[in-house]
């Protein structure tokens, strides 16, 4: 059940953001518009050449035989930006695959097949408002809220129906996290799975479970994992 889940969110990127080939992009380079400008000098901004990874598992359980998935998602901030609707964008490339590793029941000790998927590249569409410290995500030809930054204690972060976000998150404390040597401020709230899965975000990373997880993790079936993991630039977020 989870599998299909998460094919179908895939899909609805694809198709939602224009997936397309790499040569087909109408491209600028982005170098000259990288430094955000001079609003806020404690701001971190999302835009930086970067790369989030994240693995997610889950167990599809048989009378014969166990099948573990794993899903990977990478996502890298291209040197590109694309106009889209009079407003210029970012773009975030996605690649994606999956491994099965199909266990037999009687004899659990070493896996009988291993099935790696095809990999996958789509391409997704951010800018930035430096100055109050949001992030949009161009989504199903419009702009979708992603991440306010601005947000304080006590501030909900609405769910958007039209733009897939599911719940509403209420922000509980404010605090920091050290990643790379750098510290980022850290927005917790008030939703999580279990002590091992509280949701946060990050100013300049995104938010626990990635850059663009906040729209497409699906908490309904959350409890179907056996594990989620999110790294930013090679080092694990927890």
């Amino acid at each position: 059940m989870r599998q299909a889940i998460i094919l179908v969110t895939s899909t609805l990127i694809c198709i939602n953001l224009s997936c397309m080939k790499d040569s087909d992009i109408p491209k600028t380079s982005a170098n000259d518009s990288i430094t955000a400008p001079n609003c806020d000098s404690s701001y971190k901004s999302i835009i930086h050449f970067s790369k989030w990874r994240s693995e997610s598992g889950w167990i599809s359980r048989g009378a014969a035989y166990d099948i573990i998935t794993d899903y990977t998602e990478i996502y890298e901030l291209l040197d590109s930006i694309v106009n889209l609707d009079n407003q210029n964008y970012y773009v975030v490339s996605k690649m994606s695959y999956m491994i099965d590793t199909k266990y037999d029941n009687y004899n659990p000790s070493s896996p009988t097949t291993i099935t790696k998927s095809d990999t996958t590249i789509q391409y997704n569409y951010i800018r930035e408002d430096y100055c109050n410290k949001k992030v949009y995500l161009y989504l199903y030809e419009k702009d979708c809220l992603l991440y306010n930054f601005n947000k304080q204690i006590g501030d909900t972060l609405k769910a958007d129906s039209s733009c897939e976000r599911t719940i509403d998150l209420t922000i509980q404390t404010i605090d920091s996290i050290i990643v790379g040597n750098e510290t980022y401020k850290k927005i917790n709230c008030d939703y999580k799975y279990s002590d091992e899965y509280p949701f946060f975000l990050i100013e300049g990373i995104g938010c626990r479970f990635g850059l663009l997880q906040d729209y497409f993790i699906d908490y309904e079936y959350f409890q179907d994992w056996a594990f989620y993991s999110f790294w930013f630039n090679g080092e694990e977020i927890k």
